[in-house]
């Protein structure tokens, strides 16, 4: 294993486990949903996701004349999500932005929900299915 993917595997692996840590606290987290009422989620669609930072850190790089330059946290960023559709055959991936501490993307979700599903691994997936 080269000393560079061991590194990407450890910060993989701690950032899942301080996740996976996080309590809800309603005194803290009373964000007002924007997902449609009455909507179902887990269909089949186009979906436009965002996730940020915690604390709005600027994790993933800089601004250099106007342009971002992606640090190496922002590369794995970048490599983890367009490996998402080799390992979730039923996602097909849409344009993505990586900034100082987001990422916009658009998932492309062609599963079939009534079939099992193949392939889902990975502490994302299980925290989203909570």
């Amino acid at each position: 294993m080269k000393s560079g993917r061991r590194g990407e595997t450890f910060f993989l692996n701690t950032m899942c486990q301080e996740i996976s840590q996080l309590k809800y606290d309603p005194q803290k987290h009373h964000q007002r949903s924007i997902r449609l009422r009455g909507f179902d989620y887990f269909q089949q669609g186009w979906y436009f996701v965002t996730i940020v930072t915690q604390n709005h850190d600027m994790l993933f790089g800089k601004m250099v004349d106007g342009r971002m330059v992606l640090n190496q946290w922002g590369e794995i960023v970048k490599k983890e999500w367009l490996k998402t559709a080799k390992i979730r055959k039923y996602i097909e991936l849409g344009k993505y932005i990586i900034m100082l501490n987001y990422i916009h993307r658009i998932i492309v979700d062609e599963n079939d929900y009534s079939a099992p599903r193949e392939g889902v691994s990975g502490c994302f997936d299980k925290l989203s299915n909570r």
